[in-house]
């Protein structure tokens, strides 16, 4: 045959992709040619070993150029797996010695390999404990910090994330919960409301666990991150909701405050909570055993006007 095959570059040996990776993974291509002194013209293709994985690669590219572009996409719905891409320069019009190809493989990871577990605090301290008299009703605790960020800062969006909620000890004392929270994709943040019966014994500990799950089945709960923070334990305290909502006032500085505040810890306080203009728990902190004052982070709170409770203290601030 006195045709010369046509020459293609060298490719990468491999690439990876992650599972949900929206942008082509773009491969140069070079070294392209007829080999024959430029008389045939020449078309570039590329083909998947596996197209459920990986759909057949996009090559754009023009005869005669010696270089163009393959771009590499995943399948959908997203699949992970190993590829080989078959790159092949044909020169259209010989009969002989027509073709070159050069192979490289594509990897796509697995889920769990870029999808970081949704995450989601519940409160700063390692368990949350909240002392409820059933007296006051229907109570409501915001959860915060809800994200699926991946470790390549990867964000989904929210898209397809829910929460849940199951009371997995003496549920029976409570008359009413949010079993399925709605997720304020704004501000990472949802909503747990809950009644205790009025019969609940003093000193009854019920205890909540949440699940926060992606649309592509990764969850956060106790039970797989042994992480205590997705545990709310309410106890039951009678006689304290009847108590005025403001029996002493409290120091607070600085006010109006941005990021820190400080407070002189009443005695014996365990729990500080901060509270906005609706009675709604923003931010909780464990301070149990601390003594004299102490600092409290406001960081993430919007401006406005907020209380802040500790023992039977409590007082106004503003947050700017």
């Amino acid at each position: 045959c006195p045709n010369k095959r046509p020459t293609l570059g060298t490719l990468p040996a491999a690439i990876s992709r992650n599972f949900n990776a929206i942008t082509p993974s773009e491969v140069a291509l070079s070294g392209i040619s007829d080999n024959n002194g430029g008389k045939f013209s020449m078309t570039v293709t590329a083909k998947s070993s596996d197209s459920s994985i990986v759909p057949h690669p996009v090559v754009i590219y023009n005869s005669p150029d010696a270089t163009g572009t393959m771009q590499i996409i995943g399948a959908q719905p997203p699949k992970s797996g190993t590829v080989t891409i078959t790159v092949t320069v044909t020169n259209d019009t010989a009969y002989c010695n027509s073709k070159t190809s050069k192979t490289m493989q594509v990897t796509v990871k697995p889920e769990a390999l870029w999808f970081v577990l949704p995450t989601f605090s519940l409160f700063p301290s390692t368990m949350y404990t909240k002392y409820v008299d059933p007296a006051m009703g229907e109570q409501s605790i915001v959860i915060s910090g809800i994200t699926n960020i991946g470790k390549n800062n990867v964000p989904d969006n929210y898209r397809g994330l829910s929460m849940t909620a199951s009371a997995v000890s003496n549920g029976a004392w409570l008359t009413s919960y949010t079993e399925n929270l709605t997720i304020d994709t704004l501000t990472g943040t949802a909503e747990f409301k809950f009644t205790v019966s009025p019969d609940a014994p003093e000193g009854t500990e019920i205890k909540v666990n949440f699940v926060l799950a992606s649309a592509t089945g990764k969850k956060t709960s106790p039970t797989n991150t042994s992480d205590p923070k997705a545990t709310l334990t309410i106890s039951v305290k009678k006689g304290i909701g009847l108590e005025p909502a403001v029996e002493e006032q409290m120091a607070v500085y600085p006010n109006p405050a941005s990021e820190i505040i400080y407070i002189n810890l009443p005695q014996g306080t365990e729990t500080v909570e901060i509270t906005n203009v609706a009675g709604v728990v923003v931010k909780s902190f464990d301070v149990k055993g601390q003594k004299g004052t102490i600092a409290l982070s406001t960081a993430g709170l919007a401006s406005g006007n907020y209380v802040i409770r500790a023992g039977k203290k409590s007082a106004s601030v503003v947050i700017k």
